[in-house]
């Protein structure tokens, strides 16, 4: 049992929701997983938190490499500390909403031409899928469908001036299919950045989502470079949640709707990024103030509406 519990993080709902499982995650490469490699952090100490009191803090310095169930990161030319999803896969027909806020730092460096992964969507059969990959332009998204382990596409989601020293708010809302009726939608700080229709799972298989920090082909910088090492990098995630509905993962948005609301006087009650009646009510009171037409439930297309 000893064993069993130091391969897995359980994280608490201040920083994770909607996992099921015990919302347990697995240490990625676990034989040779760093203490420091994840931290729970807190804002009371100086560090970074997007909403509540918490956050998980990713560092990999050089020679950060591990190995679990048959593959060896020191023997492919990789380095990583991620958390990944063990419970709950997502299987054919599913459709979820997922949503995280991530922060790296002004000091962190970039280690272009080496690949710096910040989240990817896996396959338990075949490869990965969709990568979330820092580029000479900013961060990108790399689509690998269906999961043989080349590129199909790979798009901007946010520039290289918008990504470092502040939070970024991603939101996926994704319909799990091998058909053509499959959906992939990217939105950054409530605006959408991507816009996929087709395959995206392969036929029979399930996918599950790792985040953390993860750099491949790292002899690419250090031929680049001329340098023997690669510099340590760190990353800040939050509000790491999965759900049926957008209101469900979105607390981010809600609460930062919630304290407009207040401001206006539109809204007393808490700032807790649920969504709820009162919210609803106070939301149509704003709507309806700026000409627009009443909203049924709490969307995207909201944002549009009362302006990001």
């Amino acid at each position: 049992m000893g064993g069993w519990a130091a391969d897995y993080v359980a994280l608490g709902s201040d920083i994770a929701s909607g996992w099921g499982g015990g919302n347990n995650w697995l240490k990625s490469q676990k034989d040779g997983f760093k203490p420091y490699g994840y931290q729970i952090v807190s804002g009371l100490d100086g560090h970074p938190v997007r909403r509540g009191e918490q956050a998980i803090r990713f560092e990999v310095r050089w020679g950060d490499c591990g190995s679990a169930f048959g593959w060896d990161d020191c023997a492919t030319d990789r380095e990583r500390h991620e958390l990944s999803q063990e419970g709950n896969q997502q299987r054919e027909g599913d459709t979820y909403w997922y949503a995280w806020s991530m922060f790296i730092p002004a000091e962190t460096p970039s280690v272009v031409p080496t690949k710096t992964t910040f989240g990817q969507f896996h396959q338990r059969k075949n490869n990965v899928i969709w990568m979330f990959l820092w580029s000479y332009r900013g961060l990108q998204i790399d689509n690998q469908i269906p999961g043989r382990g080349r590129s199909l596409e790979r798009k901007l989601l946010v520039p290289i001036e918008e990504l470092r020293g502040k939070w970024v708010d991603i939101i996926v809302h994704a319909k799990w299919s091998s058909g053509m009726d499959g959906v992939f939608d990217i939105y950054v700080n409530h605006q959408q950045r991507y816009r996929w229709r087709g395959q995206t799972i392969a036929d029979g298989d399930t996918t599950y989502f790792k985040f953390g920090l993860y750099r491949s082909l790292i002899s690419r910088y250090k031929a680049a470079n001329d340098v023997q090492e690669l510099p340590t990098q760190t990353v800040y995630y939050d509000e790491v949640n999965r759900g049926r509905t957008l209101a469900k993962v979105d607390r981010v948005g809600v609460a930062r709707l919630q304290t407009r609301l207040k401001n206006e006087g539109l809204y007393s009650g808490k700032i807790d990024g649920l969504w709820g009646p009162q919210t609803l009510l106070a939301t149509n009171r704003l709507v309806t103030a700026l000409g627009q037409d009443e909203v049924a439930d709490y969307s995207i297309d909201l944002w549009a509406k009362i302006g990001h």
